[in-house]
């Protein structure tokens, strides 16, 4: 035969301050313990219910903080992505001294929604140029060829883009002369 100990399970719930009514104890020294087995029934399905609030509450608690930690995730992306471009700006100043007379302005409107303009001068005796347009991430989203030399402008449309931090930066001649930020709010 198997089962539990009635005097294991009537100390276990005077451990616990429980009167079980499941133990039933000799009456003189011939009986024994014996237990009612369907007296189990209720104390066992309330703990299986204790224990359902306590495993939804935890899947809750689990679950806003996997959202917190994709938030961070994101947010570290994203720092990373500026330090790369910090790192990247700062390691090629001594090449920008040399077409340092080329430049490029900030954004107007910044934040935009519908369109923005990027204003630009290029010297007369450069090559080629370009505005590189990066996401957060630092992977290129956009490449605009300059032709004209002297001032001119771009014209950014948000149709092309989503919502988003974007940097967007002037190459001379295959060497980065700025680079500026932009941001995208639809």
């Amino acid at each position: 035969m198997t089962g539990f100990l009635a005097q294991d399970v009537e100390a276990a719930a005077e451990s616990i301050h429980y009167d079980f009514s499941g133990v039933v104890k000799p009456q003189n020294d011939h009986d024994l313990y014996s237990l009612r087995y369907s007296d189990f029934v209720v104390p066992l399905v309330k703990a299986v219910q204790e224990l359902a609030q306590q495993n939804d509450s935890l899947k809750q608690q689990n679950t806003a903080q996997q959202n917190i930690n994709a938030g961070l995730e994101q947010r570290l992306a994203k720092l990373e992505a500026m330090m790369n471009m910090q790192q990247s700006t700062t390691s090629n100043q001594s090449q920008t001294i040399n077409i340092s007379s080329a430049s490029i302005d900030q954004n107007a409107p910044n934040p935009f929604n519908s369109n923005t303009i990027i204003r630009y001068y290029l010297p007369s005796q450069i090559s080629n140029a370009q505005i590189v347009i990066t996401n957060a991430d630092g992977a290129s989203v956009k490449t605009i060829t300059l032709s004209n030399k002297g001032a001119g402008q771009v014209n950014i449309t948000a149709g092309t883009l989503s919502s988003g931090s974007y940097f967007y930066s002037l190459l001379v001649d295959g060497k980065k002369v700025d680079t500026k930020q932009m941001i995208l709010a639809k």
